[in-house]
């Protein structure tokens, strides 16, 4: 490891247990790889185990070893960090009880004997238990969103174990009833102990000088960011009083904080509904607009197809009636001159009868096909009911009918309409 590197591992151990013998500090790092955390974290274990391993002493620093380092030690989460609120709830039956054994058995009695055992002194302690801070049993990062979701300050407690001032400031300051009131009414609490990972870097991060450290942290007003700004730190061996307005004066500046972004808020959520509305606005408008155009469209589109049809049937009838015409004046030119009466049976004399009335008729030669006389009827047809064009004649007796697909090649004497007939015409799509 470079010497920069060891300087500031050594300077790093010396803040973080406040170590005093650089040489000292340099021999821990050596034993523990230059590792920092382990090396702060196993000087509190040494020290249990050395008070064990000798008589009993009245020994303050060691007292507070056993009966702070140890059950802090087993109240220490996975993750790292301390549930501080335990260890102040052990911390203010044990440090009250007047230690009257002697030995190194007296250490290893459980905590719910040494509880029973307890004097007065501890007993008033217990009774003012309801008054402590309630830390959040949660990381950092995530305290801090809960921070900024209920719109509260983060008061960040990091715990040292070896500082001589902790537990005076655990029983006296941070446990006073309105010291614990304030921060629970008004204030999110985390609390981490500097011997494990997650408090040592926030320790490092904030630029924690001594110990005890409380930080009071301004969270982002959005919960998923994670940067803090510092608003106020209290550090060392703070009285009550100089905690108490740290804190109040700085709840208080708070409240105008939250006021602002209470209003910076509800203005920007009135903007943004504004901008919605008026977005809605705009496209219902697009919308209806939309709607008339395609109803527009729709609407000449049809015009277009109804005006097309139009035009393609009197396009088609127009052709019909050309081609209609066009085959009548055929037909006619093709008709033979009318024949003149002649008595011998070589004409005959045929009367046709309309649907509607109408009467016309014809003399032909007996010889004339049925062909002729169709085309002779469609000419009639033409001038006095053109509506007819696909017909059949018949006779009445006897009963006989001549369709368009009979043989238009027989003649009229073999269809036995010499000398004379009447032809009744019949409309074949009526």
């Amino acid at each position: 490891m470079a010497d920069a590197s060891r300087r500031d591992a050594v300077a790093r151990y010396r803040e973080v247990t406040q170590t005093v013998d650089e040489a000292a500090a340099e021999r821990a790092l050596e034993r523990h790889g230059w590792n920092v955390q382990v090396a702060a974290a196993n000087i509190g274990a040494r020290s249990v185990s050395n008070s064990r391993r000798g008589p009993f002493r009245w020994n303050l620093f060691e007292l507070l070893a056993t009966l702070v380092l140890a059950p802090l030690r087993f109240l220490t989460g996975f993750n790292g960090n301390v549930d501080v609120q335990t260890a102040v709830d052990y911390f203010l039956a044990e440090f009250a009880k007047r230690c009257t054994a002697r030995g190194a058995g007296a250490s290893e009695r459980p905590p719910v004997a040494e509880r029973r055992d307890a004097s007065d002194e501890t007993n008033e302690a217990e009774a003012e238990r309801d008054a402590r801070p309630a830390f959040v049993n949660l990381s950092y990062r995530d305290a801090l969103a809960e921070a900024s979701r209920s719109e509260r300050l983060l008061l960040v407690y990091l715990h040292s174990r070896q500082h001589p001032d902790t537990d005076r400031f655990c029983s006296r300051v941070l446990t006073e009833p309105r010291v614990a009131e304030l921060i629970n009414e008004r204030m999110v609490a985390w609390g981490g102990c500097v011997e494990f990972a997650e408090a040592y870097r926030l320790s490092v991060l904030l630029k924690t000088a001594t110990f005890p450290y409380v930080a009071v942290l301004e969270p982002p007003s959005n919960p998923r960011d994670t940067n803090a700004k510092l608003v106020e730190r209290i550090e060392g061996a703070a009285e009550f009083g100089v905690l108490y307005d740290k804190l109040s004066n700085t709840v208080d500046k708070f409240g105008t904080v939250v006021a602002n972004r209470v209003a910076q808020r509800t203005e920007a959520e009135a903007r943004q509904r504004l901008r919605e509305e008026q977005d809605e606005a705009l496209r219902q408008s697009l919308e209806a607009d939309r709607r008339r155009e395609e109803e527009r469209r729709q609407k000449e589109e049809e015009e277009r197809r109804v005006e097309e049809e139009r035009r393609q049937k009197e396009e088609a009838a127009e052709r019909a009636k050309a081609d209609y015409e066009e085959a009548v004046a055929s037909k006619l030119a093709s008709l033979p001159p009318e024949p003149p009466a002649q008595s011998d049976g070589s004409t005959t004399t045929i009367r046709f009868q309309l649907p509607n009335g109408g009467r016309f008729n014809r003399r032909f030669t007996a010889d004339t096909s049925m062909e002729t006389l169709r085309n002779y009827v469609d000419c009639q047809l033409y001038e006095m009911d053109p509506s007819i064009t696909n017909y059949s004649v018949s006779l009445n007796y006897p009963r006989k009918t001549f369709g368009p697909d009979d043989d238009l090649t027989a003649t009229l004497q073999e269809n036995g309409l010499v000398p004379q007939a009447v032809l009744y015409v019949q409309n074949l799509d009526a």
